[in-house]
């Protein structure tokens, strides 16, 4: 009887395609993502055999510590905006320094825990999230520091009064042409509603065609009054 052999399926390290030796270094960094604590070269490569050390080594989220030749992983956040994020404090100041916004998931990325302060921070209102509409959690969603909501710059008076100067046409039917004199398109009208028990068609207020109503009900002569509010000077300006 020949004698039972366990076959084994570890590549020789001459046979790993380019792929399989990218494949093992991001299976590296994930585990050192989740730890968020320094590995040894050996400690990896025992965990992860026929890792390649000049791949990562070199790899942006991958920091070397050539004294202790110690691996450890760098942040999102630590990459694109040079910034040591560890905690709230340092959070809060990295997004004050980007006005514009911080992706949600590089911020949950920047420590371990960074996902928990996050949630918290827009629960409270610290920060504000910009929510995505693409229906996967967290794609595309954006983090802004909540000062964003009260910076303003003073509106002059020229501006506020041409504002509130500007007339809407009173029916939609010179709406639309202004909106067509100015080249903009307009959607063609809907068919008119039909009672189908009836057999009627609605034609609006005593008879008046849906276009030649005025706008807004009783309102005539509309103008952006209505928003002038956002316009008003604010103590201080």
């Amino acid at each position: 009887m020949l004698p039972r052999v366990t076959p084994s399926f570890m590549a020789p390290r001459d046979a790993l395609t380019a792929e399989m030796r990218q494949s093992i270094v991001l299976k590296a960094i994930a585990y050192l993502q989740e730890i968020r604590l320094p590995r040894t070269l050996q400690e990896l490569q025992t965990k992860f055999p026929h890792l390649p050390v000049e791949l990562i080594s070199r790899h942006e989220a991958v920091i070397v510590d050539a004294t202790t030749m110690t691996m450890l992983y760098k942040p999102v956040v630590a990459r694109k905006y040079a910034r040591a994020v560890t905690n709230k404090t340092t959070m809060l100041s990295l997004l004050d320094e980007h006005p514009g916004g911080i992706l949600l998931k590089d911020l949950e990325d920047a420590y371990a825990g960074a996902r928990e302060d996050v949630a918290a921070m827009i629960k409270d209102g610290s920060v504000l999230q910009l929510e995505n509409k693409s229906g996967r959690a967290n794609d595309g969603a954006v983090v802004f520091p909540a000062s964003v909501a009260s910076v303003g710059a003073p509106v002059s008076t020229p501006v506020r009064d041409l504002w509130g100067s500007i007339a809407i046409p009173p029916t939609l039917a010179e709406l639309e042409q202004k909106l067509v004199d100015g080249g903009h398109t307009v959607l063609t009208r809907v068919a008119p509603i039909v009672n189908t028990k009836l057999g009627q068609v609605k034609r609006g207020r005593g008879g008046v065609a849906r276009s030649q109503q005025p706008l807004g009900g009783r309102v005539q002569n509309v103008a952006n009054k209505h928003m002038q509010h956002l316009l008003r000077r604010q103590p201080g300006q």
